[in-house]
């Protein structure tokens, strides 16, 4: 007797496929920055340990969920506990990829960043110098903040006091022609916001 439930085998094939594409998309990104010519660089290791991490184990519990599927198969007496193992394991791993793909998006300024003549450079995106409102070295927080435009608002990057891309930006600020200014950051946004 088979086991006869194949969503979950679906589900652990899907999860393995789009692991596989959010790794890719990254490793593309990564190429791509790994390419572009730099004056300074500053890379967060950590970030990338973490993101790699949690692809990591998401994919082996999709592999896992399709092992388990082919064993129910073969041992039709346990279905109830195969069905468990199987409802864990793909929970789990969807939860870990969407947790790797929020973290993506909301830190990838805290991956790796590039000076270049004219931008600043992430993973993926680019702020270009003319955009950028202001830099500010908050002197209560001693962190660094980017403010910059987009097309439909103003937003900001927070680099804190003992982050290495604070002081690669701070290191190369006069080479680039950037102003770092003195300021209390969450009043500067606040009025910058006022203005949008």
């Amino acid at each position: 007797m088979q086991f006869e439930n194949k969503t979950s085998l679906v589900i652990s094939i899907l999860m393995m496929c789009f692991t596989l594409t959010i790794v890719g998309i990254f490793s593309y990104y990564l190429y791509k920055f790994s390419k572009e010519k730099f004056i300074a660089k500053a890379v967060n290791k950590i970030f990338f340990i973490t993101f790699s991490v949690i692809c990591f184990i998401s994919f082996v519990l999709s592999i896992t969920g399709i092992a388990l599927f082919e064993s129910a198969n073969k041992n039709s007496n346990s279905t109830e506990s195969y069905q468990g193992h199987l409802l864990g394991v793909n929970i789990s791993s969807i939860i870990l990829l969407l947790i790797g793909i929020v973290f993506l998006i909301f830190f990838v300024h805290h991956f790796a960043i590039k000076l270049t003549e004219n931008a600043f450079l992430f993973l993926g995106e680019k702020i270009d110098y003319k955009d950028v409102t202001s830099i500010i070295l908050d002197p209560k927080t001693n962190n660094l903040y980017i403010n910059f435009k987009t097309a439909r608002s103003f937003k900001r990057i927070k680099y804190t006091a003992k982050c290495n891309f604070k002081k690669a930006i701070l290191d190369n600020a006069d080479k680039l022609n950037l102003t770092v200014q003195p300021a209390d950051a969450d009043q500067y946004f606040k009025e910058l916001t006022k203005k949008n």
